[in-house]
């Protein structure tokens, strides 16, 4: 469906885009400081001993954001990714997130939708991990807009963004239309939205309603319905960029928790191999790698910190086992489950499980999917996460 605010609005873009490009000596660029990693706290993430229940992780409190450095600068630069949209403060979105989160009417009646959807482009990766972007990246403009046919959109969170020259398009034309100036060089940026459609704009015999993603290397339309299951990944050159696009249905997040995960995976050096066969003896258990990252609420905002490992246990299955910490380093819940692997049987592609109190009692749901980055032996993941009085838990949540 074509959308005209969303035609004329992107073509005004291009002119800005063009006099920002000038501007800038380089968004986003990581390579000549790349953030070092510091695992400290009482468990080892490296050394997991699969035999043992929880492999061997124990229910105790870390440092903040388990010590690591990568990890620790996302809490340093949450404030700096704040959105300054003028629709968080529009009395219509104040009024339905007070709908939304009325306990008193259980059927959910008259109170209107949310969407929620993570979006990233450029080149994507985990937070930094001694990570060297390989050689000089050309800039890329990924200046655009987005829109939906009924509703609102908001962006709650501005990923990355570097200010004053990646920033959101003001005076917005309405209320419909978000417009973004955005270019990535060797990182990527990104936008946290919240789509509302109130109660008429969700009524039975209405037609689909869209998101129209319009920027310079991508454009594509989607339903609402794709979104909310939607986790994939989507190259836009031989370059290594891409957008990314996680979606998840709102519900109401005060009573029953849900949102985001993302984070970075990575290959251990490989283990020992015996010397005759050069493989790995059946019945040992064995970890491949790590995976970590920021455990993110609905709007986007850092909610605590999970560091997993995975591999084979002693029956050969694909396993991972984890700890789940809030901001303040305060033992919250053990992760685990089992993982997908990629063609090379080792690296990371995705993974399902839960996540359980110290006494072992189950509480929710996380999954991710996971991607390799060039250059570097590891990639990052996108997921979701819900607690277990959520309707959308028993899904894969990948």
């Amino acid at each position: 469906m074509n959308h005209p605010t969303l035609k004329t609005l992107t073509a005004v873009l291009a002119v800005a885009a063009l006099a920002a490009t000038l501007m800038l000596a380089g968004c986003s660029d990581d390579a000549a400081s790349p953030a070092g990693q510091t695992l400290t706290g009482g468990d080892d993430y490296e050394n997991l001993d699969f035999t043992q229940p929880n492999g061997g992780l124990t229910a105790t409190d870390e440092e903040p954001a388990f010590g690591d450095k990568a990890f620790e600068d996302l809490l340093y630069t949450e404030d700096m990714q704040a959105s300054d949209d003028p629709v968080l403060e529009d009395p219509e979105v104040l009024h339905m997130d007070d709908l939304a989160n009325d306990p008193a009417d259980s059927t959910g009646e008259g109170r209107p939708r949310f969407t929620f959807v993570r979006l990233e482009w450029g080149m994507i990766h985990g937070p930094d991990d001694s990570l060297v972007t390989p050689g000089d990246c050309p800039p890329l403009d990924w200046s655009g807009a987005v829109a939906v046919d009924r509703g609102i959109v908001v962006a709650t969170l501005l990923v990355r963004f570097e200010l004053p020259f990646d920033h959101l398009v003001r005076p917005r034309p309405d209320r419909r239309t978000l417009g973004f100036i955005s270019h990535t060089y060797c990182h990527f940026d990104g936008l946290v939205l919240k789509i509302i459609e109130r109660p008429e704009d969700i009524a039975p015999d209405t037609e689909p309603n869209m998101l129209h993603i319009s920027t310079g290397p991508f454009t594509r339309d989607f339903t609402l319905r794709e979104l909310v299951d939607m986790n994939e990944n989507f190259p836009v050159d031989d370059l290594g960029n891409s957008m990314h696009i996680v979606g998840y249905a709102g519900g109401n997040p005060n009573v029953c928790p849900k949102g985001f995960l993302r984070g970075r995976w990575r290959l251990l050096p490989e283990p020992a191999e015996d010397d005759t066969t050069g493989v790995i003896e059946p019945g040992l258990a064995v970890q491949y790698g790590t995976f970590g990252g920021p455990w993110l609420g609905l709007g986007g905002g850092i909610r605590g910190f999970m560091n997993c490992g995975y591999g084979l246990d002693v029956d050969g299955n694909q396993v991972f086992f984890g700890k789940r910490i809030d901001r303040f380093g305060r033992f919250v819940a053990f992760v685990n489950g089992t993982w997908t692997a990629a063609e090379d049987r080792i690296s990371l592609a995705g993974f399902n499980g839960d996540w359980v109190t110290e006494d072992g009692m189950r509480e929710g749901e996380l999954g991710g999917n996971a991607y390799p980055y060039p250059g570097y032996d590891g990639g990052f993941y996108e997921g979701r996460w819900a607690a277990l009085c959520d309707p959308d838990t028993g899904d894969d949540h990948r």
